[in-house]
């Protein structure tokens, strides 16, 4: 592709000819003084075609997944999907995604597009309407990993992490703690996880948003009560467990020692010859992807890159979790990962055998 094609995929505003004119993504970053993306395609492919092999860890709420008002109604970008698809498809390349939802649930979300997926050749990788988990799925905020499902279409298996035997004990409290409001309150939706608890009070039918508001608050005081036991585990003398609010209606206890770099770390291939690419969305100073960030930029071979979704704050350059390259939305990245496919195809496609030519018959005389 041409500099002008590539840097296109920064922006889907209109790109002016010459990287002076390229759109600014911060007071960090313009399309001049980044890399080109060009050379940056062609190293990733090379790192396939050499054998040396590829891990690309991403994210999915706003990374491959465009945000949506309602967090159940998300599906993955068509154009990633297809390229992931690809890529895992050829040698030594390993695809992982990371998240906190539980990994059933993103199984549901990674069987939806039911896409048929070609290389460039043509040749079949997923058939049009084919419901089946192609990736490595580690949830639950690194504390599960769900491998792809069989070629029958059944799912993979599971691993846990196995927490120690006070962890256990300490998650059944807040667990038990959350049900015990469920009781009193059937229409409060608790979800039990590994490892975690989630809570939602949207689904009080009857009752106003006040009466709604002071259910939730109550419910997060006694979760604080017991996180705040000076006995609570701690990793690191790092509390694991913390409780998280979400909006007005939500809130969840969840091992926050625990993580995306974490999941990196305990499913992830951690052969240093490997390039390592991690494409996410959060990195700002509480971003949830900034720990696996930090860590894939500390791998001899790891690299950054984020779908920006108009945030502001990208890192600066000289930052631990500093980013490789912007990508304006998941449509870019995908576009960008296609490339990527291409050329790894291309270079590792056969090459046509040659022609026997005329066979000339030996003068005998």
């Amino acid at each position: 592709m041409t500099d002008r094609a590539i840097t296109a995929l920064f922006s889907d505003r209109a790109v002016p000819d010459g990287l002076q004119g390229a759109p600014r993504f911060s007071q960090y970053y313009t399309r001049a003084e980044m890399e080109d993306l060009d050379a940056l395609a062609k190293s990733v492919a090379d790192s396939i075609v050499s054998g040396q092999g590829l891990n690309i860890h991403f994210d999915n709420d706003g990374t491959l997944f465009p945000f949506v008002s309602n967090p159940k109604d998300v599906a993955i970008d068509p154009a990633c999907y297809t390229a992931l698809v690809r890529l895992q498809a050829l040698p030594g390349v390993s695809v992982m995604s990371l998240t906190g939802r539980e990994v059933s649930e993103v199984r549901d979300l990674m069987l939806s597009p039911g896409l048929g997926v070609t290389d460039s050749r043509g040749a079949v990788l997923a058939q049009e309407g084919q419901k089946r988990l192609l990736f490595k799925v580690v949830g639950s905020h690194g504390v599960q990993c769900l491998h792809p499902d069989a070629p029958d279409g059944s799912m993979g298996a599971v691993a846990l992490y196995p927490f120690s035997e006070s962890e256990n004990a300490f998650i059944e409290k807040f667990q038990s703690a959350a049900l015990a409001f469920q009781k009193d309150h059937p229409n409060l939706t608790v979800e039990i996880k590994h490892g975690a608890v989630g809570v939602n009070a949207a689904t009080l039918q009857g009752l106003d948003e006040d009466r709604r508001a002071d259910i939730l608050s109550r419910v997060l005081r006694r979760l604080e009560d017991i996180l705040n036991d000076p006995d609570a585990p701690a990793l690191d003398g790092k509390k694991i467990f913390a409780v998280r609010k979400e909006g007005t209606k939500e809130i969840e206890v969840r091992p926050v020692a625990y993580g995306k770099d974490f999941g990196i770390r305990t499913f992830g291939d951690s052969a240093p010859d490997r390039t390592t690419l991690f494409l996410c969305d959060s990195l700002g100073a509480e971003g949830t992807d900034t720990p696996a960030a930090e860590l894939v930029n500390r791998m001899p071979k790891g690299m950054v890159f984020m779908v920006r979704n108009g945030r502001a704050d990208i890192p600066p350059p000289d930052s631990a979790c500093a980013p490789r390259a912007v990508f304006a939305n998941p449509g870019m990245l995908g576009r960008f990962l296609e490339i990527v496919a291409d050329r790894a195809e291309t270079a590792l496609r056969p090459a046509p055998s040659p022609s026997a030519g005329i066979q000339r018959v030996p003068h005998i005389s």
